[in-house]
């Protein structure tokens, strides 16, 4: 099902679809970034290089992706096509697994990286399973950090 599909029947139900805007994008659009996985395992994942392999995701798809959420970067803005369920943990470099992050903001890139590297961390030595690290950031990536690291000054404001 399109996009425009799923954006219709939707508005048809009474629905309103938030649109990612700038600097507001912490988390994805679940219907935009539902969040894929790859088949790769633990094994897999904790492989020198592993996610170096797959990292590349073409300009045509990142301009796709800036389409969807309606994100035009302004001067001075600064965003990442980033995967809701990363590499590192066996996300798929799928677009429906991308999203634009904002750099800037109260939940930032910066911060999701430090919880995919510590849910990495923790994988690779078995103290977390690969599936529940995949779910608990593909359902909510900033209550996973806050679980982790503690709340910070975004959850204050209810982002």
């Amino acid at each position: 099902m399109t996009i425009k599909w799923i954006t219709m029947l939707a508005a048809l139900a009474g629905l309103h679809l938030l649109q990612a805007t700038p600097v507001r994008a912490v988390r994805p659009n679940p219907l935009l970034t539902p969040g894929t996985a790859s088949a790769a395992g633990a094994a897999d994942v904790c492989r020198p290089g592993f996610a170096q392999q797959m990292r590349a995701v073409p300009e045509s798809i990142k301009r796709q992706i800036y389409s969807e959420y309606n994100v035009v970067p302004q001067r001075g803005e600064r965003f990442e096509i980033d995967h809701l369920i990363p590499l590192e943990l066996g996300g798929a470099n799928d677009r429906h697994n991308l999203w634009p992050q904002p750099f800037a903001g109260t939940w930032t890139a910066g911060q999701k990286d430090r919880l995919e590297n510590a849910l990495h961390r923790d994988i690779c030595h078995g103290r977390e399973p690969l599936e529940q690290a995949q779910e608990d950031i593909k359902q909510d990536w900033i209550g996973a950090y806050i679980r982790r690291f503690g709340p910070q000054e975004g959850a204050a404001n209810g982002d």
